[in-house]
């Protein structure tokens, strides 16, 4: 497997803040006073596709964090008329250094059974003023291919995404963030050839979309009742430089005393021959 000078950097500054968010004492209460989230939701779109996930936010002791989510896609493959069925996993800490000074650490499995086998490893850092945040998030990610014929089948890449939040008025937050990926030129050329290219435009950002850069735009109202939130995407292709759009947005509504209701609607476009998509989301959540 190839490795790169900015692997060993990404791998340090991951290691660096898995370290701290694991073992961050400072500051803390031994109870987990914060709210646990656990949320079902299942998104259906106009290609026959659909992606079912189960996410959780659990309060730990210490004002740590543990995240966890599990996905099954089911993506209708507009060359071979065969159904596509990655599965996707997630688990990661999150932790505070001190009241000001968020860490986190999260490992994220990818796998579509049949043509590509992702594994990223990300942290995170970031710093919080009195009205706007700001974080880095460097990952290391691992690429193996399936197709026997290959002659090269596991490469590494490397990126990190910028992000910096802003609360306004009482009950708004606003949101930009800037993301950047660096792959060598053998491992495009391969994902080229060996990934159907429906794999590459699927929701603009999964694990195998090979983005070189991605913009995101975003902000969500806080109401009595609920909250109202939307965002626009941006990505360029690293494989070809083809522009991809997305934008959406959502409605989440409170429902008896612990649990709310979420409907998302969005749209994707890109440049090449695809034709534009849009697809809705249904979410549910329970509180505790």
């Amino acid at each position: 497997m190839n490795r790169s000078p900015a692997f060993a950097i990404h791998s340090a500054a991951i290691l660096w803040a898995a370290f701290f968010a694991l073992s961050a004492t400072a500051d803390s209460d031994p109870v987990a006073d914060s709210i646990s989230v656990v949320t079902v939701s299942g998104t259906g779109d106009s290609d026959d596709g659909s992606d079912y996930y189960l996410d959780a936010s659990l309060a730990l002791p210490n004002k740590r964090r543990l995240v966890l989510s599990l996905g099954q896609l089911y993506i209708k493959s507009s060359e071979s008329d065969q159904t596509i069925e990655p599965f996707s996993a997630l688990v990661g800490v999150e932790s505070d250094l001190d009241a000001k000074i968020p860490l986190g650490v999260e490992f994220e499995y990818w796998d579509d059974q049949e043509n590509i086998e992702v594994k990223t490893l990300r942290g995170s850092i970031g710093y919080e003023f009195e009205k706007v945040n700001v974080s880095i998030k460097p990952q290391i990610r691992q690429f193996n291919f399936n197709r026997a014929n290959l002659l090269f089948r596991e490469f590494s890449s490397e990126g990190f995404t910028v992000n910096i939040g802003a609360e306004a008025l009482e009950n708004l937050y606003l949101y930009a963030d800037y993301s950047k990926h660096y792959y060598s030129e053998l491992l495009l050329r391969v994902a080229e050839v060996a990934l159907p290219n429906d794999l590459a435009r699927l929701k603009l950002l999964n694990s195998v979309g090979f983005a070189d850069h991605v913009y995101r735009l975003g902000g969500s109202v806080y109401l009595d009742w609920g909250n109202l939130s939307g965002f626009w995407i941006h990505s360029v292709s690293a494989i070809d430089q083809s522009n991809a759009y997305s934008y959406g947005a959502t409605v989440e509504v409170d429902v008896f005393e612990q649990f709310s209701l979420g409907l998302s609607l969005g749209t994707q476009s890109a440049e090449q021959d695809y034709p534009d998509f849009v697809y809705g989301t249904l979410a549910l959540s329970y509180y505790w």
